[in-house]
């Protein structure tokens, strides 16, 4: 039983919701080659690009957190919870919008500069919802990520089939983590699942 949730937490920390937006970076600028605006990327700079939304959106928030937690500025208690996960919503809402803002000084559009701004509205959005409610955000963050490659394949940005069954295997190895650690019922993570994938098609067609 240890083992399994040993397993369970290693798996809960590669699909942590934080580097969802790391791997989104790496589909579009290693597998979008079809995009015109993703094309004029020159191959050279994409590590740099990929780079830079890793520090912001990684690196960044993990900092942030853990400056947090060491100033002792929330007590961790179960009871302040839904108060720790809404403000670090909120905080992560802040990050995509600076994030957004970089982004276009660096004369970086399309989808990608889209993703991170309407990140930023779906993070205030769930932090305020978070202050009543609990939510999963590693099955909310797999469903961005299904929902964005099948949006991708089905408009011809992307065609390897067998990175959507790559993202398939890390719903489902995300799924069973979550459940082994008990955070979620199989139900619930499905749900939170299809509110991601949802919120893909959003940012996609407006």
């Amino acid at each position: 039983m240890m083992q399994k949730n040993i397993w369970a937490k290693i798996i809960d920390i590669i699909f942590h919701p934080l580097l969802i937006p790391s791997y989104f970076t790496a589909l579009m600028l290693w597998f979008g080659n079809n995009n015109l605006a993703l094309s004029l990327i020159r191959l050279s700079l994409r590590p740099y690009i990929f780079l830079f939304v890793a520090i912001t959106s990684v690196i960044i928030p993990t900092l942030c957190f853990w400056l947090l937690k060491i100033t002792k500025i929330y007590v961790e208690k179960e009871t302040n919870k839904k108060t720790w996960t809404a403000l670090s919503c909120l905080l992560m809402a802040v990050i995509f919008f600076a994030i957004s803002r970089s982004m276009v000084s660096l004369n970086i559009s399309g989808l990608l500069l889209r993703f991170f701004l309407w990140n930023f509205f779906f993070a205030t959005f769930c932090g305020l919802v978070s202050f009543r409610y609990t939510l999963n955000f590693h099955a909310i963050a797999t469903g961005e990520l299904l929902g964005l490659y099948i949006l991708m394949l089905y408009s011809g940005i992307a065609s390897s089939q067998y990175i959507l069954f790559a993202i398939i295997i890390m719903f489902g190895l995300s799924g069973m983590s979550q459940l082994a650690l008990k955070k979620t019922s199989p139900l619930s993570f499905v749900l939170e699942t299809v509110i991601g994938v949802l919120f893909t098609g959003v940012i996609w067609y407006y």
